[in-house]
């Protein structure tokens, strides 16, 4: 994890592999490696850590997120159809408990005036969760408040945020943007300071 904080894709991918290779039935690493070759754009080897960590996962929060990787592989590839079909029954189950996981599909899947009502209801609680309306603007395409969200997110030291925000490709629609090297530099400034 900190190989990936910062941003040392090829140490961070070894360090997932020698920990499967001691641990092959911990689905953390395999989390961790699929969500890597994810992001370096190798769909086939991600689709299969995503499989393996959703067959070694106990249930719930963890078997959702390795569940989730393996729909967000669907959208990258372009088969909505399959991405939807896999989405409904999880979105069906879990849409009260768990839309942390589920907020960037949401918004991705056809379910856009849900995923907004979502936003807007947690935007306005002082107690939600910075990466889970990241996620939903993200999903909305609303990337000036996505990268908001992405400060605030890295101001509340979410470890989600701390350990993909310097990889390539993890967030590739807002990566380019003036916002996101604003945001890095912050991140960079908060890492210099006492």
């Amino acid at each position: 994890m900190l190989a990936m904080r910062r941003g040392r894709v090829r140490d961070a991918m070894g360090y997932w592999q020698q920990a499967i290779e001691r641990d092959p039935l911990n689905f953390f690493p395999r989390m961790g490696y699929a969500v890597m070759l994810y992001q370096r754009g190798d769909l086939a080897g991600a689709e299969r850590n995503f499989d393996e960590a959703e067959r070694l996962a106990p249930q719930g929060e963890s078997k959702l997120s390795a569940t989730a990787g393996r729909i967000l592989i669907s959208i990258q590839r372009g088969d909505l159809e399959k991405a939807k079909a896999e989405f409904e029954p999880l979105w069906s189950e879990y849409q009260n408990t768990a839309y942390g996981n589920l907020g960037f599909l949401l918004a991705r899947l056809g379910h856009e005036a849900e995923a907004r009502a979502l936003v807007a209801e947690l935007s306005r609680d002082d107690n939600a969760d910075p990466a889970t309306i990241f996620w939903l603007y993200y999903g909305l395409k609303d990337y000036e408040h996505a990268l908001e969200w992405l400060r605030r997110g890295i101001d509340d030291r979410d470890a989600g945020f701390l350990s993909f925000v310097r990889l390539p490709n993890a967030f590739p629609e807002i990566q380019d943007l003036p916002g996101f090297a604003a945001v890095l530099a912050h991140l960079d400034s908060l890492q210099r300071s006492p």
